[in-house]
């Protein structure tokens, strides 16, 4: 007589959930590079993968710097070409550093991360960088024109 086969049990679902490539994308758009490389670094520590979580902070951080340098010396007509480039690329990055990650999280039955929380997310650290650029801006230039030839000087 034999013994009949063991059924296998399914694996575990994941506890945790993952942000695909368009939360990463949106949050990018909405917050510059810094916001999508964050939701970047969340994937890979819930993968177990801390070293790439700081290096796609460190980069996102660097493309952040550089994007906004640029933005302030391009002409305006430009950033619009510019944020949809950096749109594009964050997804592009996302969807084929963890593109397959993130299905394979989803097949066992894991949860995507809120797109919700990616926007609200771009638009908070939007906020924070733009509220500092106007701090910096007000320190370094406390002059406000009223007319053609009206000057205002507050400190």
């Amino acid at each position: 007589m034999s013994t009949p086969d063991p059924i296998p049990f399914p694996p575990p679902i994941p506890a945790y959930t993952l942000f695909n490539a368009d939360s990463v994308g949106m949050a990018t758009f909405l917050g510059t590079p810094i916001a999508g490389s964050i939701l970047m670094a969340v994937n890979y520590r819930r993968l177990g993968k801390g070293s790439q979580a700081a290096a796609a902070l460190a980069i996102g951080l660097l493309v952040t710097a550089l994007a906004i340098l640029g933005g302030s010396l391009l002409p305006q007509a430009v950033s619009a070409g510019i944020a949809v480039g950096l749109f594009l690329a964050a997804r592009a990055a996302a969807k084929g550093l963890q593109g397959m990650a993130v299905e394979q999280h989803v097949r066992e039955g894991g949860k995507l991360g809120s797109k919700w929380m990616a926007a609200g997310l771009g638009l908070g650290l939007l906020a924070i960088i733009v509220g500092g650029y106007v701090v910096i801006y007000s320190v370094l230039n406390p002059k406000i024109q009223i007319g053609s030839k009206d000057e205002v000087y507050y400190s």
